[in-house]
């Protein structure tokens, strides 16, 4: 530290603030309680610090038990060394309270350390140097930023954000902590020093990045557990962010890496994850971060994986290296982006940074799969234009070229085949193919059908966000470069899996609240909803839509179908296929019969598999308009019935709205007891064949309330122990 540095000013107005604050000028969250603890502020040390001479014993002595209590350290005894080393001992301890290596950047042989410390040594730039420890630097950079102190009052504050290094001379690199923008800053700022030269990056081929893809599973047998994930970007075709507050996550629970994470591709997605690791001693928490880095001479980009850790653990650090070095994680060596990164960018950025993408791909000798895009006349690097034009009509005949070759090939995922069953011709700027999921175990015979959209310039609408599973980052280039029907076919499974279970759910949970609450306000008086819109068509599909919503909330099989002859979905209940119609008018004609009779003829011969039942949804207000008893024309059915397997069902708007409430209401119970949740189930199948036999809406009511009477004495009777969020510790 230079004299200057402990100066009273300079104590009061930098050095006093630091000790407690972060590099975004905020308290840390245990220096502010050890404030409050000892009934006194920052502001308040300052004005007492002026009353009082430079190196006050009791008042440096009262400041340093705070500073103990805030970051559970201990000091020596003010007396007994002098005052800039007990400064010095102050400042050590602010250091390694936030120091977390985000960087590691190798020194040149012409580095002179101690010249470099000479040099950096100015302006409010402190180096903390010894004999017994590597140098550390609090780097100023620049002191003033517009911070918001009070909520939606801006002011500009002067305030002590510095970049803290480390240099450590044994290995030549330094080590730097800090948000990205504050360590570009300074990367650039030696530039201008004539002691540091820091070594150009020189990435690996991302071929080489050698990590195991399930490596937050295997780390759990080194007792290291996730706390926090987050995916963003990539090709993951998702965003998110999963933390457990206290404690751990379940993996096989909350997070199936065997979605999120499947190959290296997929780890240019992940941002950041959070771990603790169980001692026997304490549970020491750290980070990997994933971050993305470039270079100006050839617009290649490059990742690092940072370990981030107090620097108090020291001896934890290299045990936790060493079991990430075993999974393929060597922390802090960059490694180039592949070439699916820069040719997915050509095909999905903006025109203005397309040349900048496809000349990252020129720099690259292995093979990149840019000829691909030229042949096919998807892209034009020779253009005359500005920009490099993209054809999206080529890109999506190109890919639902490949799709329609891969169609009818079973691939095997979790004991279970896939395949691409169907796929259309691409109208309306989309491609819409049908995946089939399904089992030749008898155990596991359940067949589930999902749609798959991929959009090109078309915006699919909020319901077909919920029926269908919308692929909108799609791996263009897994799917046009691959060699083999397989590895496409498992692809677009894994993609469709992946966004059905992070976000779609999500999205159903969402908008079946605010269905259900239309389909409760619409049921008692479906006139006046008719009312409010231009016809009783017009209102009919409004609730075939929301009436779809809920099912699929309530049966995550339910398939939504309709169009103009079509029935509104498919639902499997344990080994009974339905076809399921809602109706929303004041009689069951026998022509309306005759036409779901050839509904369930059709059936047979579709992608989905075949049906014999079907189920209508259906307004007991309107039925009870039409007759005294809201005939359900029983005699029709069975004139209908006869001489076939066929059969017809029925479920009230009423029913469905209270199933969604019963479900709702117990998440808990349906999500953690599976033999609970079956027997529900069974209680809604039974419901639904019995149906058959209902004459009116009185009978329709009867058998519906005596089914959901039976599900709610299932869940009354139903144990819920919710898991110790510690169970692993």
């Amino acid at each position: 530290m230079r004299g200057d540095h402990l100066e009273k000013a300079f104590l009061k107005e930098r050095i006093l603030p630091l000790l407690f604050n972060r590099k975004s000028a905020t308290i840390f969250r245990s220096a502010r309680n050890a404030l409050e603890s000892h009934n006194t502020t920052v502001n308040d040390l300052q004005e007492q610090y002026d009353s009082t001479n430079r190196t006050d014993g009791d008042f440096w002595e009262s400041v340093a038990d705070i500073i103990s209590d805030a970051y559970d350290v201990s000091f020596s005894n003010f007396s007994e060394i002098e005052f800039e080393d007990f400064v010095r001992e102050l400042l050590d301890a602010r250091f390694d309270k936030e120091f977390r290596v985000n960087d590691i950047r190798k020194l040149d042989d012409g580095t002179a350390i101690d010249d470099f410390l000479s040099e950096v040594d100015e302006g409010d730039n402190i180096v903390l140097n010894s004999d017994d420890s590597d140098p550390r630097i609090i780097y100023v950079g620049e002191k003033s930023s517009r911070e918001y102190v009070e909520p939606l009052r801006p002011t500009e504050e002067e305030y002590y954000p510095p970049l803290l290094l480390e240099i450590n001379e044994g290995d030549d690199e330094i080590r730097l902590s800090g948000n990205k923008t504050q360590r570009n800053r300074f990367v650039y700022a030696t530039h201008d020093y004539d002691n540091i030269v820091l070594q150009d990056e020189e990435p690996d081929s991302y071929d080489e990045l050698d990590i195991d893809p399930l490596f937050v599973q295997k780390l759990k047998s080194h007792d290291i557990f996730l706390r926090d994930i987050r995916i963003s970007g990539g090709n993951s075709n998702i965003s998110l962010s999963v933390s457990s507050g206290e404690g751990v996550i379940e993996v096989q629970e909350f997070v199936d890496y065997d979605l999120l994470i499947q190959d290296k591709q997929d780890l240019l997605a992940v941002d950041k994850c959070k771990f603790i690791y169980v001692t026997e001693d304490e549970d020491v928490e750290f980070e990997l971060n994933f971050q993305t880095f470039s270079r100006t001479s050839d617009n290649q980009e490059f990742i690092k994986i940072s370990l981030e850790i107090a620097e108090t653990e020291q001896e934890t650090r290299e045990t936790i290296e060493d079991i990430l070095e075993r999974y393929g994680i060597e922390v802090y060596e960059p490694y180039h982006k592949p070439p699916s990164y820069y040719f997915n960018k050509i095909l999905t950025t903006h025109k203005n940074y397309r040349g900048k993408y496809y000349n990252s791909l020129q720099n690259i000798e292995s093979s990149t799969g840019i000829d691909k895009l030229v042949d096919e006349e998807i892209i034009n690097p020779d253009s005359e234009e500005e920009h490099i034009p993209l054809n999206k009509e080529s890109l999506m005949e190109e890919i639902h070229s490949v799709l329609s070759d891969a169609t009818g090939e079973d691939i095997e995922i979790g004991g279970r085949q896939h395949r691409i069953a169907d796929i259309e011709e691409p109208e309306e700027s989309r491609i819409q193919l049908t995946v089939k999921s399904y089992s030749d175990d008898a155990e596991d015979s359940h067949r589930r059908f999902y749609t798959v959209i991929i959009p090109f310039r078309a915006r699919p609408d909020k319901f077909e966000k919920i029926y269908n599973i919308i692929l909108t980052q799609v791996n263009y280039h897994q799917i046009l470069t691959s060699e083999s029907h397989t590895d496409v076919v498992r692809y677009i499974v894994r993609a469709t899996q992946r966004k059905l279970r992070y976000q779609q759910e999500m999205l159903v949970e969402k908008e079946a609240r605010r269905s259900v609450k239309i389909l409760q306000d619409y049921y008692p008086e479906p006139d006046q909803f008719r009312e409010s819109h231009d016809s009783k068509q017009q209102a009919g599909y409004d609730i075939e839509d929301h009436v779809n919503v809920v099912l699929r909330y309530l049966f995550r099989d339910y398939l939504p179908g309709g169009g103009k002859n079509e029935a509104d979905g498919r639902l499997k209940l344990k080994n009974s296929h339905y076809l399921i119609d809602s109706k929303q008018s004041e009689s069951i004609p026998q022509t309306q019969l005759t036409k779901s009779k050839q509904d369930l003829e059709d059936s047979g011969s579709s992608v989905f598999t075949e049906s014999e039942r079907m189920v209508f949804v259906v307004s007991k207000e309107l039925l009870l308009s039409n007759t005294e008893s809201g005939s359900l024309n029983k005699d029709a059915r069975e004139r209908i019935e006869r001489d076939t397997d066929f059969s017809f069902h029925f479920i009230s708007i009423e029913a469905i709205s209270t199933l969604y409430d019963i479900f709702s209401e117990n998440t808990n119970i349906l999500s953690s007891n599976s033999k609970a949740y079956g027997q529900i189930l069974s209680h809604v199948q039974s419901m639904i064949d019995e149906s058959q036999f209902s004459e009116n809406c009185e009978d329709l009511t009867g058998n519906e309330e005596e089914h959901i009477a039976k599900i709610r004495r299932t869940i009354d009777d139903s144990d819920y122990m919710p898991e110790d969020r510690y169970r692993y510790f």
